[in-house]
């Protein structure tokens, strides 16, 4: 299974190249899902290189229900500060949710790096969950202002269905089939039930050595009534 958050989050971490010899465009564009004609401007090949596009074989979701755009926000983690990512709780998954809010979770040292304030996620999500399966399918827009390689702005969709698996308080997903514009393993899914209509999805991506910045994607669901 591939979310379009794992895309989010190795082009977050494409934000912390901060040992390329290349020079830093000011503006590096990849939608290489909906727009193959679009152009990359940059003249990193660490940049580069996140425009690779890999789309599996064609996933059959059925009808997906039209949903609200989520919100979305940059955090640091100051553990003196009382700013801290929640810990997963368990708890039942069924039902059909939409992405209500996305909570990016970032270290301290991406201050370096990443202006907040001029960065932005915006897009929709679905997750549908059974006994034993699941689906899921997203769309957003990813802008990122950093001091190392100027703005990036990448468009990513992704959906894909399998069954999963309870591990303790963790997801275990096994997909039957994907597609996606990035290649990148999809972490164990911390789950929490917080209410009779939200849950929280969320995990740590692996590391890369590229600038391992985020620390947490948490992801805020709203069971779609």
């Amino acid at each position: 299974m591939r979310f379009a958050l794992a895309s989010l989050v190795f082009a977050l971490l494409a934000a912390g190249c901060g040992g390329s010899t290349e020079s830093t465009p000011a503006s590096t564009t990849d939608s290489s899902v909906s727009d193959s004609s679009s152009s990359d401007t940059g003249g990193s090949a660490d940049v580069a290189t996140e425009a690779a596009s890999d789309t599996k074989a064609p996933c059959d979701l059925g009808t997906i229900p039209t949903v609200a755009p989520f919100t979305a926000q940059f955090v640091y983690v100051d553990a003196d500060a009382g700013t801290v990512f929640p810990t997963p709780s368990g708890g039942d998954t069924k039902g059909e949710w939409r992405y209500a809010k996305i909570t990016v979770y970032l270290s301290p040292d991406a201050k370096s790096v990443l202006d907040v304030s001029k960065s932005s996620v915006e897009g929709w999500g679905y997750a549908s969950y059974t006994d034993t399966n699941f689906k899921n399918s997203t769309d957003q827009k990813l802008t990122l202002e950093t001091t190392v390689v100027g703005t990036i702005k990448r468009g990513t969709a992704t959906k894909g269905k399998g069954t999963y698996k309870m591990e303790g308080n963790e997801i275990v997903y096994t997909p039957e089939c994907s597609e996606s514009s990035g290649d990148q393993p999809v972490p164990r899914i911390g789950w929490s039930r917080l209410a009779a209509d939200k849950a929280r999805m969320q995990f740590k991506p692996a590391p890369t050595g590229m600038g391992d910045f985020t620390q947490q994607i948490v992801i805020d669901l709203e069971l779609i009534k």
